[in-house]
């Protein structure tokens, strides 16, 4: 998660974002302290943005990390005309990488944008790298993504990208995508597939795949209009069992998530509530509707065990 202090807080404290799972910080000028090991443990970390205008010293330590080395890696972006200052100022000088707002980055650099880590390459583009994270949840790789002022074009997804984020339950793929690297989404349990690449090229069979289990006939395949033959004849892609072209609805048998419910479509536009990837929680509405790539359905069953061991359900 990307975090903006705001402009008025003076110090930052001892383990004040500590195992905090931060992809970025802002720190503002207003900040005139920053104890020891403020950023510790920091894995995601991609960019710290400091709008310190006159660098103090910091501690060697404020971004400890014992797992990576955070100063070859992370990028720090200060104000116009102040990196020489930030390179002689100590703690900030051990950053290898110290642009200043509105640089354009350098290839292999590494930043985030909407969740998603990029990797810098050639002539303005970038390719989706692994991050430090872990990611989950519904991840949607944009067709362009920007940073420190540049915005870059979005055309590859690099090897074990993705890999074993477990909890990744849905990814968007564009169309300005051209490659997708070996083993990108495998050990992901996901339970659709967007691709929006409107002349399919082929993939690795282990581009997708799971340990245990098997994903091309669990997870659907949602492709542009008119694409449907193309990925059911392209090699990698026709592995899927369920491929669906855009604002066709699904076919039976299949699952999806809506709202943070899972269900399973039935006969003549109907669906029943299902067991999901995740425990229920909380206070949980089935609605008696409930749209799905472009069709409505009737929600009129609710599945065996859809709701077993949801000792959380309120």
């Amino acid at each position: 998660r990307s975090i903006d202090i705001p402009n008025g807080v003076t110090s930052i404290g001892q383990n004040a974002f500590s195992n905090c799972g931060l992809t970025s910080i802002t720190i503002p000028n207003s900040v005139t302290t920053i104890e020891e090991y403020a950023f510790e443990s920091s894995n995601g970390l991609a960019t710290v943005v400091s709008e310190i205008n006159n660098p103090f010293e910091i501690n060697e330590n404020v971004f400890y990390n014992y797992e990576r080395d955070i100063y070859s890696t992370v990028a720090l972006i200060v104000p116009e005309n102040k990196k020489s200052d930030y390179q002689h100022t100590g703690g900030w000088e051990k950053f290898q990488t110290i642009m200043e707002v509105g640089e354009e980055g350098v290839p292999g650099q590494v930043f985030v944008y909407d969740r998603v880590f990029y990797k810098l390459g050639e002539n303005s583009t970038v390719s989706v790298t692994s991050g430090n994270d872990s990611y989950s949840g519904d991840i949607v790789i944009h067709s362009q993504a920007s940073f420190n002022g540049y915005t870059y074009s979005v055309t590859s997804i690099e090897d074990n990208a993705f890999k074993d984020c477990y909890g990744l339950t849905s990814i968007t793929i564009p169309n300005s995508v051209t490659s997708i690297g070996e083993s990108a989404f495998y050990g992901c349990n996901l339970n659709s597939i967007v691709s929006e690449i409107e002349e399919p090229f082929e993939i690795n069979e282990n581009v997708f795949g799971l340990y245990y289990g098997d994903i091309f006939t669990t997870a659907s395949l949602l492709v542009p209009a008119g694409t449907l033959s193309a990925y059911q004849t392209t090699e990698g892609w026709s592995q899927f069992n369920i491929i669906v072209e855009s604002g066709q609805g699904g076919v039976v048998g299949q699952k999806f998530e809506s709202g943070g419910l899972y269900y399973l479509i039935g006969e003549n536009n109907t669906v029943s509530v299902t067991i999901g990837n995740i425990l229920y929680s909380g206070d949980v509405v089935i609605p008696s509707q409930v749209a799905y790539n472009g069709v409505t359905y009737s929600v009129t069953g609710i599945g065996a065990f859809a709701f077993n061991y949801c000792s959380n359900l309120s």
